[in-house]
């Protein structure tokens, strides 16, 4: 069975091999150490916010079929499916 370090020095294996020519700054983790993988850094950050069903119902005022969200919002399955049931629309800001 791999433990997480294996999969950490697999990985890491895997990225030397891709950036070898490119002068890699990523070190190869030493046997047994407790690694996490740095994170990459993105271009564009955008904040999306996941909403579960119980953090809609907060949102949703008494008797309003709509419901206004952040823009890029995450929203789980379940929500889905109480927004279908209730016949509610999502608004996107």
């Amino acid at each position: 069975m791999l433990t997480r370090n294996d999969l950490l020095d697999i990985l890491f294996e895997q990225f030397a091999r891709h950036t070898a020519g490119a002068g890699s700054h990523y070190p190869r983790p030493a046997a047994g150490r407790n690694v996490v993988a740095p994170a990459l850094k993105s271009t564009a950050k955008q904040k999306r916010i996941f909403l579960s069903d119980r953090e809609l119902r907060r949102m949703r005022k008494p008797g309003a079929k709509e419901i206004e969200v952040p823009a890029g919002a995450i929203i789980s399955p379940l929500a889905k499916d109480w927004i279908d049931y209730e016949g509610i629309k999502i608004v996107f800001k």
